[in-house]
């Protein structure tokens, strides 16, 4: 195998020592980061597509798991995540954190396949393995993809890409043993197929997986049993995924859709190009996805005129870019009717950045092996700077992340409540009418939501859950309380709170009527009004807002609860007449 960068300069060989740990360096910073977000944007409050799922998961108690677990969602199949789904329903009360643990896990092990792939099949050692490892890691885990690590339903999303780049790369050592004189291995090959099963069932655009095969497959030169094996698998496996399938309505028709090839293009080109973009330079995203088109089309030729000269790692790079771009294509084909701007979503960027991800070390691999240290350098230096402006979007993510976990949280302090504020529901958690008969017996069932120990309280007696101290502690204030429903019951109310000490916002808000808890606030990040105020940059977590079922009490009582030393305090901050809240 042809010798990576042999004969560099000494100083050449320093600067790119140097490139390489930084860029390591960045890789495991970005994946830190990504954790933090994940902690940020944790909420056991269903979501959208997460709630549909677990309203037909209540019906299914009733009629057939089995059956539920098959149905469609959209386009697709979601054995896996609705396997994991089960397990936490049944096993830990439908608390969500296993599928948020399962998303971290999924992109940990993509990274490895990355790192073996580039040792078995590249043979990548040192510093060159590092940053390549290092750029994998950013890349996996960049925060631009804040969807998939915020929200437990996006599971599918990143775990199908763990099966495809296992099922390249399996087909891939059969060729490497092939040339290494020894038999193929039928566990490669059985690995492979099951692997490419498996992303069918993840996802629907895991089903793209046995076409880039196959053309990995020939461009590879694998023997003909070796190619009809996945041409067998393609003829069992989708047969088997189109049973009863139906195209859902709300999406655009693909046999529609091909007839406008300058939409799909435009719709592909912001979808690639928006996971190497941020939001500030959006405008630069269609430019930028269509260069790395051409820069993929361009590269696939070496696989053709460079036969057997070129390393077995380029034909991996090659199908995971064309499981890429193949993710794109259908994906622009089922929703073209949303306008083309839709490919900007964040969770798309999960795919965007694999293709990314995976061009550019194809080009490391080549200018490793067939350019100066002085090209690969400059590699490094874009990636570097890319990566570092990248991480001043890492804010502004953040706070997204952070305010649409407010939005959810106090959603499901609303149905908790039982002050049903439909409009804000629709809003938060789903644009249709929140289906309350399921909702009702996760209640009774106490799951999910109702798992939480803000259900276990409500209802209850303020003393059994938190002892009072000084009201000295904290200092807050409540800004508007209005009813929500016309019987009078239901009310939403706003205002802050600070830990007098640190100056900073408290744990919760807790309502309290005649000593018992019948409602609860939550922290909003934003108020910068507050902060000014009182002189104190932590003071801008300071809001909250939140709903009360009401009792016959003529008063409610307003607690702001500190974790300190343990315990948890309940410091009274505010008492307001019952007369005094706005229709």
């Amino acid at each position: 195998m042809t010798k990576i960068l042999g004969g560099k300069s000494r100083y050449a060989s320093n600067i790119l020592h140097l490139f390489a740990h930084l860029i390591l360096a960045i890789g495991v910073g970005t994946a830190l980061s990504a954790a933090y977000l994940m902690r940020a944007g944790y909420s056991v409050v269903p979501f959208w597509d997460e709630l549909d799922e677990m309203t037909s998961y209540v019906d299914a108690l009733h009629k057939s798991v089995l059956a539920w677990m098959w149905a469609q969602h959209n386009e697709h199949r979601l054995l896996f995540y609705k396997s994991l789904f089960l397990v936490d329903m049944q096993v830990f009360k439908g608390r969500n954190w296993p599928m948020y643990a399962a998303i971290f896990c999924s992109q940990v092990a993509l990274a490895i396949v990355f790192g073996y792939m580039l040792h078995k099949l590249g043979d990548f050692k040192g510093p060159v393995w590092q940053a390549c490892f290092g750029l994998t890691l950013y890349c996996l885990f960049c925060p631009s993809q804040w969807e998939n690590f915020s929200w437990a339903f996006q599971l599918s999303f990143v775990l199908v890409n763990v099966w495809v780049a296992t099922a390249v790369l399996c087909l891939v050592i059969q060729k490497q043993r092939l040339v290494a004189g020894q038999p193929s291995g039928v566990k490669a090959l059985l690995f492979s197929l099951l692997a490419a099963t498996a992303a069918t069932f993840t996802s629907g655009n895991g089903i793209t997986v046995w076409p880039v095969l196959i053309t990995v497959a020939l461009l590879a030169k694998l023997p003909w049993r070796l190619v009809g094996a996945y041409f067998v698998g393609l003829a069992c496996v989708v047969p088997l995924y189109l049973i009863g399938y139906r195209s859902p309505s709300q999406h655009a028709s693909p046999f529609e859709s091909v007839h406008q090839p300058r939409l799909i293009l435009e719709y592909m080109e912001k979808y690639l190009g928006g996971g190497a973009v941020p939001d500030s330079h959006i405008g630069w995203a269609p430019v930028i996805g269509l260069l790395g088109l051409i820069a993929a089309v361009a590269l696939v030729p070496r696989l053709i005129t460079r036969w057997g000269k070129t390393s077995l790692l380029e034909y991996c790079l090659a199908g995971i870019v064309l499981y890429s771009v193949a993710t794109a294509l259908i994906t622009s084909l089922g929703r073209l009717n949303f306008g083309t701007n839709q490919a900007f979503t964040s969770r798309y960027q999960t795919f965007a950045l694999m293709f990314w991800l995976a061009l550019s070390l194809w080009i490391i691999s080549i200018v490793a092996r067939e350019l100066s240290a002085n090209w690969l350098v400059a590699v490094y230096l874009l990636i570097v700077v890319t990566t570092c402006y990248s991480a001043t979007q890492y804010g502004r993510i953040l706070e997204r992340v952070r305010h649409n976990t407010a939005k959810r949280e106090l959603a499901g302090v609303s149905i908790i409540t039982g002050v049903h504020d439909r409009d804000f529901l629709q809003f938060a958690l789903l644009p249709s009418p929140i289906p309350m008969p399921e909702i009702e017996e996760l209640r009774a069932r106490r799951l999910s939501l109702f798992s939480t120990p803000r259900a276990a309280q409500f209802g209850q007696t303020f003393a059994q859950f938190y002892r009072t101290v000084s009201p000295d502690k904290c200092e807050g204030n409540v800004e508007a309380a209005s009813f929500v429903d016309a019987n009078l019951e239901g009310v939403g109310i706003r205002g802050w709170v600070i830990d007098r000490q640190t100056s900073g916002p408290l744990e919760q808000v807790v309502f309290v009527a005649e000593g018992k808890i019948v409602g609860f606030g939550v922290l909003r990040p934003g108020r910068v009004d507050v902060a000014k105020a009182l002189h104190s940059e932590r003071a801008i977590d300071s809001g909250w807002i939140g709903y009360a079922k009401l009792t016959e009490s003529r008063t409610l009582d307003f607690y702001g609860i500190l974790n300190s030393s343990g315990h948890k305090d309940g410091c009274h901050f505010a008492t307001l007449p019952i007369g005094s809240f706005y229709r």
